[in-house]
């Protein structure tokens, strides 16, 4: 694993902990309204599935078609593997891909719950 990776990694786990604190020890009006009530956050949720399963892989796909598809060492390929558009490309493209597996695979699938006792 690239230094990087442990960079997103990081990067990742400091903000979920700072949300997760700032939801919990936070009950005020702003929390509720600008956090809990969040179309973006709550259809993130709503993908969240998807993000996990295909999160890990989607780096090293990425990486590997962008290096097959463009010179590395051109200007476009420098831009593409940049780490700081590296990371925003592949948050972009993974909430999407996420998305489309909600919406394709994962909503069907629920609605078959309804035949089922649990």
């Amino acid at each position: 694993m690239g230094d990087n990776a442990y960079l997103d990694i990081t990067l990742n786990s400091i903000i979920s902990v700072w949300l997760i604190h700032l939801v919990l020890n936070n009950k005020s009006e702003w929390v509720r309204k600008y956090i809990l009530e969040n179309s973006v956050l709550n259809k993130i949720g709503q993908v969240s599935y998807g993000i996990y399963l295909f999160h890990f892989v989607f780096g090293f796909v990425y990486e590997r078609i962008i290096t097959m598809l463009v010179n590395p060492s051109s200007e476009t390929g420098l831009f593409l593997l940049d780490w700081k558009s590296n990371y925003f490309i592949r948050v972009i493209l993974l909430f999407a891909v996420s998305l489309a597996s909600f919406y394709l695979i994962e909503k069907p699938i629920l609605k078959l719950k309804k035949f089922f006792e649990y």
